[in-house]
């Protein structure tokens, strides 16, 4: 096969050499640009109707004997891998990147067996046994995904930008809880009552908010009032220092369990072929999973860290209740009548209750400092955040008396980035920009005060600001070509500014088909988005996939996310293979880390997981296209980009130490590396 292929490269690059990709956001006449692609892609002759005529024969199956049809089958296989998205990079690798994969792919298969193909069973519906197996569901597989190798090759490769990162969920939930215990005037608050109601589910179905309040707040909100009160009225603020304090003897009493947690009741089947009480501990996250063993710039290791989160004497049922209530179970994401509307409402349930951790000024310089911090130890040489900006989203002073509007944010963001690099010094991690968000649930006169805001931000801060996105849950969101006018308005005033200010639209993050979320594919490809972010809907459009492809539009692909959101339901059934197939640029990113109990580097180990024949060069591509098509100036990013490929060797050159010895080469191809 790799002779066809290598025959096949020839003639491609003979022929893709005569055109090459357009810059970012071109104009293009719309008519025009269908009849190329009809004419190309569809057969057909413009938009003329195509006379009828009789179908054409299938290809002929006749074939002398089996040397001619191998034969032709290595043709085919090889006009299919001269074609695939990272085939340029496969030919062209140098020795020691492919020495390097070789080794890589071979640790790939030692996890299989011995981590995969030795874990037990698990018992699901009828008591049938099901083999654990690399490709599972992330949140089934992630306590066996951090015991492999591969998994620890991922957290030394350096990932090159990270392009999609909603700023207040890239942290494990307890560094915002146990910064939230140290305050005096946190506050907690629940929509129903967790005591006195006779509902046992009440604790797992309660929507928890937490809000930094001076006493006047406090008042405004009806005063305190215990969450444990039979009369409890909905959000109605309690202590958090007293909520601490009572939880675990209301919890147990409640939930009728015995001082040392056990269950005094019989648990009842469920759907997975466990009782109740161990489908409960399945969803719950022991201390075990919050513990990181690489060293920190401080000197402390992560795990120290984690553990320094789990504060307070005999409440570790409280902290293993909170960091519950922040993030996904696997039975919560994948139990048979989950739907992705369903999981977006569990999700909007834990940005609400993650927004009152954030939104005050010790909290947000904290989390701002360890993200960074985060991106250092998740080898990340660059990064875009998409922090929210809007007035109900502002960050309170510490004792809730005056609020720090945008400006502020911005401020606090960008020294605390100064400060970071001021000890840091970019050996890891070598940019920063921001993205201006806004709700798109907003109406079109907030949206145009938003799109005003972000150009004067972008004007006082010319450096700083990476482009603009609406954010939000599409479905349930307002449609882009609401705001087309305010959009046109905005671009215009940008060109007056001499400013360039690129739309990054979240689009195509949904299975709709025919409705107004699934058009926004269309206003993003006609607003010149520089980037969409999700696009799993892209693949369904074949026309807005080839004009993004040819206007060089990149798509920010979050497999795990899609996967808990409820898009796909393993990693090998997500959208990017088919983009990646079609050569679509894409890029790797998180979405939301909080929530999903993952990093970055879990995102690319599931993008192998659910291609079996992606590589180190496959990752190659995908970290190269994340720089190409981030928003660094074209001088930054070279350097980023020369000081990425230092690091790129090195990395390499350490996976052939640590693993190749027991790893013997392969013989040589005719392929020219």
């Amino acid at each position: 096969m790799k002779q066809a292929v290598a025959m096949v490269t020839k003639k491609l690059q003979k022929s893709s050499s005569k055109s090459q990709r357009p810059q970012d956001g071109v104009q293009y006449d719309v008519v025009a640009e269908y009849n190329v692609f009809a004419r190309q892609r569809l057969g057909l002759r413009g938009l003329r109707t195509r006379s009828r005529s009789k179908p054409k024969k299938a290809p002929d199956a006749t074939f002398k004997n089996r040397e001619s049809y191998d034969k032709a089958r290595e043709q085919v296989l090889g006009y299919e891998g001269a074609l695939a998205f990272d085939h340029q990079r496969t030919v062209t690798a140098p020795e020691w990147e492919t020495r390097a994969n070789e080794v890589l792919l071979e640790v790939k298969k030692r996890d299989v067996r011995d981590i995969y193909d030795a874990a037990p069973p698990r018992r699901g519906y009828g008591g049938q046994l099901h083999p654990r197996f690399f490709g599972d569901h992330f949140l089934s597989n992630i306590d066996l995904i951090e015991k492999t190798e591969l998994f620890k090759i991922c957290r030394a490769m350096p990932k090159g930008a990270h392009l999609h990162i909603h700023f207040n969920a890239n942290l494990i939930p307890g560094v915002l809880i146990n910064i939230a215990k140290k305050m005096d005037r946190m506050f907690i608050s629940s929509d129903i009552p967790l005591l006195g109601t006779g509902d046992k589910e009440a604790f797992d179905r309660c929507k928890i908010q937490f809000s930094i309040l001076n006493a006047k707040g406090v008042e405004e909100q009806g005063g305190e009032r215990s969450i444990f009160d039979k009369a409890y009225d909905k959000r109605r603020p309690m202590r958090f220092d007293k909520f601490l304090e009572e939880f675990s003897k209301q919890y147990t009493a409640t939930r009728g369990e015995t001082k040392n947690g056990d269950s005094s009741e019989g648990g009842e089947t469920t759907q997975a072929g466990k009782n109740s009480s161990e489908s409960s501990a399945t969803t719950k996250v022991g201390k075990a999973s919050l513990e990181r063993s690489e060293t920190t710039e401080d000197g402390r290791n992560s795990s120290e860290k984690d553990a320094a989160i789990r504060v307070g004497k005999g409440t570790d049922t409280v902290d293993d209740w909170l960091y519950n209530k922040l993030v996904f179970g696997e039975e919560e994401a994948y139990n048979p009548l989950q739907t992705a509307n369903g999981a977006w409402e569990k999700f909007n349930g834990r940005t609400q209750m993650m927004k009152g951790l954030f939104n005050y000024e010790t909290a947000y310089k904290e989390y701002t400092r360890q993200c960074l911090q985060e991106f250092v130890n998740d080898n990340i040489q660059y990064a875009e955040i998409r922090p929210n900006f809007m007035s109900t989203n502002q960050v309170w002073k510490d004792d809730g008396s005056t609020r720090i509007d945008n400006w502020g944010i911005m401020e606090l963001i960008t020294r605390a980035y100064d400060d970071f690099q001021g000890t840091h010094k970019g050996k890891v991690l070598k940019g920063l920009k921001i993205i201006y968000c806004t709700p798109r649930s907003f109406d079109a006169d907030k949206v145009k005060a938003s799109l005003h805001e972000c150009l004067q931000v972008k004007l006082k801060y010319p450096k700083w600001i990476a482009g603009f996105d609406l954010v939000g849950e599409e479905s349930k969101g307002r449609p882009l070509k609401d705001f087309i006018d305010e959009f046109l308005e905005f671009k215009q005033n940008c060109k007056d500014s001499n400013v360039d200010i690129p739309f990054l639209f979240h689009c195509g993050e949904t299975l709709d088909i025919g409705t107004d979320t699934d058009e926004n594919l269309v206003d993003a490809l006609l607003l010149g988005s520089k980037r969409i972010g999700h696009g799993f809907a892209l693949p369904r459009h074949p026309y807005i996939m080839e004009q993004m492809k040819k206007h060089n539009v990149c798509v920010e692909v979050c497999p795990i996310s899609n996967e808990i959101l409820g898009l796909t339901p393993r990693a090998n059934g997500h959208a990017m293979y088919n983009l990646l197939a079609n050569n679509v640029h894409c890029t790797v990113s998180t979405d939301n880390g909080t929530p999903f109990r993952s990093r970055l580097s879990h995102d690319f180990y599931q993008t192998m997981a659910g291609k079996s024949d992606l590589t180190l060069h496959g990752w190659r591509q995908l970290i190269e296209w994340s720089l190409e098509h981030s928003c660094l100036e074209d001088d930054a990013r070279s350097i980023i980009y020369q000081e990425w490929e230092d690091m790129w060797k090195k990395f390499c050159e350490s996976i052939v130490k640590e693993y190749g010895p027991s790893v013997p080469p392969k013989e040589s191809d005719s392929i020219k590396r």
